[in-house]
């Protein structure tokens, strides 16, 4: 498991923000408007750390290793790699830290975390 980078592939001046994405209404009308950007969350992120935790989960691949790779995003919550999003300017970099265990409370990342520790990928129940 990675975490988002600020850095995202795009960066419109109306992607969405932490209203946008916290009321259902509003995040799926900006997830329409912005549909055009739309892409895989492991192709959205751009920054270096992001970049040189992909290229080691390709390696390991690229060797037959079975890599599981999750992003924890401070918008969306915790992602599959290749789940789909659209640019949205919401960060824990920098943030107060009662402001993120907040956050973490509203999206749930506890609860997603330990359903993923007891179930491997595609074996959670539905």
């Amino acid at each position: 498991m990675t975490a988002c980078t600020s850095r995202k592939k795009f960066a419109p001046l109306d992607q969405l923000t932490v209203a946008d994405l916290d009321e259902p209404t509003s995040r799926q009308h900006g997830e329409a408007r912005l549909a055009g950007y739309r892409l895989p969350c492991v192709e959205m992120y751009t920054g270096t750390s992001h970049n040189f935790v992909i290229d080691a989960i390709r390696m390991l691949r690229d060797n037959r290793y079975p890599v599981s790779h999750f992003i924890l995003s401070a918008g969306y919550g915790l992602l599959n790699e290749s789940d789909l999003i659209v640019p949205y300017n919401v960060t824990f970099s920098g943030a107060p830290k009662a402001w993120i265990r907040e956050r973490g409370r509203q999206l749930g990342l506890r609860e997603q975390l330990v359903a993923r520790q007891q179930f491997p990928e595609g074996d959670a129940p539905q």
